[in-house]
């Protein structure tokens, strides 16, 4: 998945329009617009403030792969209560604290880090 197709991913994932994330993360919808068609790049402070926003580091946003997931990759819509709790708490955590607590994970679930 290229970074247009995450972007629009993502922001339909939280259920918002483009002028909803424009506001958000101060940029116009047309220069939002423009990155979900892929015919213009954020600059890097975009860049960052989206994947902030989103709760995904960068390279995850541009499609490349990481060592770091995104932290909403659990499913919204999973049975489990406690999977969807960690869903929800995720969303607030910033990139450092998701590396911490990935680091944890792995500590305790080496096994579900292999790749």
């Amino acid at each position: 998945m290229n970074f247009p197709e995450r972007l629009i991913s993502l922001r339909q994932d939280k259920g918002l329009t483009q002028n909803d994330l424009a506001n958000l993360v101060q940029i116009s919808r047309s220069a939002l617009s423009l990155y979900e068609l892929g015919k213009r790049e954020p600059d890097f402070s975009i860049l960052s403030k989206l994947a902030q926003f989103f709760g995904v580091t960068t390279d995850y946003l541009l499609g490349r792969p990481s060592d770091t997931p995104a932290l909403n990759s659990i499913p919204r819509n999973s049975h489990n209560p406690d999977l969807r709790a960690i869903a929800r708490a995720s969303e607030k955590l910033t990139s450092e604290e998701a590396a911490t607590y990935r680091k944890i994970g792995e500590s305790l679930f080496p096994e579900k880090f292999k790749k």
